[in-house]
């Protein structure tokens, strides 16, 4: 079974909104997203138009605004390709969430959503044009990007809350021929791990919704706790680099990696204490059920509350702030299947 290539004509000029690249050229600009106060809100991206036919590949990151590791890779990738090496074209977008990156806001868009707080962007695709700006960028961004590519990678990476082992997250619908195109996407990332999921009562995450127009999608997760870590840049520019020779974007024989191991669920464990969270077991260990993995340390330095894992399974996120309050998640066990 092979992946079905959309043909991108070679002389056709790229349109995003009023931009145009045409055959061969790269072109860096920004979507208006919404008016604001002082001054209007846009949405960087660029053009890369290949010189040969292929598939359209959306690529985005900084969804999360500290989320830098994903951003870097999506900026090394803008400077690293050549428009001559390219067949097809490329739509990039590193940093979706402008006002959480200029307001380092972790995992939501720091604007005033009505009455109901600041929101995970993440969780309004494919968003609206008639309400706040979150909802406005999930619109745009969707719309005029996503809807219109063959496939997405959406770069993601720990939080400035979390540590986290590299995975992939891939989401599936039930549809053979389209599984095995998001399966190909993770086995392709070369990351070890994947989290898979259908897509049933997921609405509003991008993969979800790309993946509901039968647009396959994969997230690449590498970096945490808000840092740029070059070693996990180069890690998620890998992934992404191999994907695309995969998909014949770029030329040359992807490198073969067997199939990631898949996570079937994700078991948050947290705190019923507050104070300070000291870990025992390190990130990306294999885990026991009952096994403990950390203990909550009260001011007068005595254990309030031990850590203790609920299943057999991988460490997989460590939260990074050491100071909880009790109901905050401290760590994840991935669970496989």
């Amino acid at each position: 079974m092979s992946i079905e290539l959309f043909i991108c004509d070679k002389l056709k000029i790229l349109k995003i909104g009023s931009v145009k690249a045409h055959s061969g050229s790269k072109v860096s600009e920004a979507l208006f997203v919404a008016d604001r106060p002082a001054h209007p809100l846009y949405m960087p991206f660029t053009i890369i138009n290949g010189v040969n036919e292929g598939p359209l590949v959306a690529i985005t990151a900084g969804i999360h605004g500290t989320e830098y590791v994903g951003i870097a890779a999506a900026l090394d990738l803008i400077q690293k390709l050549n428009p001559k090496d390219v067949s097809g074209g490329l739509v990039i977008v590193p940093v979706v969430n402008i006002p959480g990156y200029e307001w380092r806001s972790k995992c939501t868009c720091p604007v005033e959503d009505d009455y109901s707080g600041t929101r995970n962007i993440n969780r309004l695709f494919p968003g609206k044009s008639d309400a706040t700006i979150a909802h406005q960028i999930a619109h745009v961004l969707y719309n005029q990007i996503v809807s219109k590519a063959n496939f997405l990678i959406d770069l993601h990476g720990g939080d400035i809350y979390e540590y986290i082992v590299p995975c992939s997250m891939a989401y599936t619908k039930g549809d053979k021929e389209f599984d095995f195109k998001v399966a190909e996407l993770a086995r392709y990332s070369g990351l070890e791990y994947c989290i898979r999921r259908g897509i049933e009562n997921l609405d509003g995450r991008l993969t979800v919704e790309a993946a509901k127009i039968g647009v396959p999608a994969i997230t690449i997760e590498c970096g945490d706790h808000g840092v740029i870590d070059e070693q996990k840049v180069n890690l998620a520019l890998d992934a992404v680099m191999n994907i695309l020779r995969y998909l014949n974007v770029l030329a040359g024989k992807p490198k073969e990696y067997p199939y990631p191991k898949m996570i079937k669920g994700m078991v948050v464990v947290r705190a019923k204490k507050g104070g300070l969270l000291r870990s025992h077991v390190r990130l990306g260990s294999n885990v026991s059920a009952g096994e403990k993995l950390g203990e909550i340390q009260g001011l007068d330095g005595g254990v309030k509350e031990a850590i203790i894992s609920p299943v057999d399974g991988l460490l997989i996120q460590w939260s990074s702030n050491p100071s909880v309050t009790s109901g905050e998640s401290v760590v994840e066990i991935a669970e496989f299947g």
